[in-house]
């Protein structure tokens, strides 16, 4: 070998050597950011204590605020700053309330033009019948006093449960300005009156809607089943058993629900027009309730993700699309645990498929009811029988 074939060859050899260390370097790297992504734990979001939290949104006037929901009837509002509550609540409608079970205050959200026309929206079952409502009431604001509730209410739903499981009970505005609502199949077990196949009733859909005044409401013109003979135009998406919770992505506006299984599957959903998303005929991918025949030509939309019950894990909550400051390695995930098990997981989202991919686990909070989301996109957590609201803190 010559001199110049024999420097050559030391010299690729310190190149392979050098590559080696930078691999080296790339990858403790990698698992550094892997590590404290997963390093991130559950703990309380300040000392304040609420009973049975089960949902909580941002102030439509003062983004540093949360209105917090108890299941009991009462909505508290919490500053983001301090994590103190403010003095007395914003709202105590527990004695119109049945709670009880799946029964409650189940959901609350702000009109678009809140600011302008103090409209907000509740979803709660009414005390004795446990009718389902979709309510609107108003409030004003002023500093001095700061809120103050009208005491008015106009019913825009009233749905009759025909048992007492199975009540949704998420609402929210979506990007387009229309109003969004889940409304569960009604209940027992395995959809007894078949509601999730049939349009001619509110019952195991997701609806869309454009609120008015006083309890009045119109039908969007671009509603799929507006012009469908046996079909009420509020349907937006069917075929679902009991969206608990359900959450649009801040950046690309696209709708997730969390479907609560029978007794084997658990499913999570990108929630789009017209779709039929299978209940009961299918628990999540898998054929279900056989006595019920497949209708010819028609698409049952399988889920983006499932799970199974084998380890324990029983009952989906679903919540949001990480789009907040803190994890930077987070972003574009979505979070969503179960109830039972009390897990915290989240799944990549494919930008293009929206395929769900990538499965991490972020620890356990008992009794998961609900995600929330903070002015910023910081993700909160919380659980029945649970004293504090929870939070991601490295």
């Amino acid at each position: 070998m010559t001199r110049l074939e024999l420097m050559s060859t030391r010299a690729l050899s310190e190149n392979f050597k050098l590559n080696k260390v930078f691999l080296f370097i790339k990858v403790l790297i990698f698992l550094f950011v892997s590590w404290t992504s997963l390093a991130a734990k559950i703990v309380p979001y300040g000392n304040e204590s609420f009973r049975d939290p089960v949902f909580a949104t941002t102030d439509p006037l003062n983004k540093k605020q949360l209105f917090v929901l108890e299941k009991s009837g009462k909505i508290h509002i919490l500053s983001e700053k301090t994590k103190k509550r403010r003095p007395g609540v914003f709202l105590d409608i527990s004695s119109k309330v049945l709670n009880r079970g799946e029964m409650g205050l189940l959901g609350l959200t702000f009109d678009p033009e809140f600011k302008e026309n103090g409209f907000y929206y509740l979803y709660y079952n009414l005390q004795d019948s446990g009718l389902t409502k979709i309510v609107q009431r108003k409030s004003i604001y002023s500093p001095e006093h700061g809120y103050q509730d009208l005491n008015e209410e106009w019913p825009i739903l009233e749905i009759e449960q025909p048992y007492s499981n199975h009540n949704g009970g998420m609402i929210d505005f979506g990007p387009d300005g229309n109003l969004y609502i889940a409304i569960g199949d009604g209940g027992l077990r395995d959809d007894p009156l078949n509601h999730a196949q049939n349009r001619s009733t509110l019952l195991g859909n997701i609806l869309r809607i454009k609120p008015l005044k006083e309890g009045k409401y119109k039908i969007p013109s671009d509603n799929p089943f507006v012009k469908t003979p046996n079909t009420l135009p509020e349907i937006w998406a069917w075929g679902l058993r009991n969206v608990w919770r359900f959450s649009f992505d801040r950046d690309s506006g696209d709708l997730w629900a969390a479907d609560v299984g029978q007794n084997k599957r658990e499913e999570i959903n990108l929630i789009e027009k017209a779709k039929n998303y299978g209940w009961p005929l299918y628990e999540a991918a898998k054929r279900y309730k056989l006595s019920v025949e497949l209708v010819k030509d028609q698409q049952y939309e399988n889920p983006k993700f499932e799970y199974s019950h084998f380890r324990g894990d029983q009952s989906i909550t679903g919540g949001y699309v990480y789009r907040g400051q803190r994890f930077d390695e987070w972003n574009g995930r979505y979070f969503f645990g179960d109830y039972v098990s009390g897990k915290v997981w989240s799944l990549k989202i494919d930008p293009r498929s929206k395929d769900l991919s990538g499965l991490k686990s972020h620890g356990r909070v008992s009794l998961l009811s609900s995600f929330a989301q903070t002015s910023t996109g910081e993700l909160l957590m919380m659980g029945l029988g649970q004293r504090n609201l929870y939070h991601f803190s490295k």
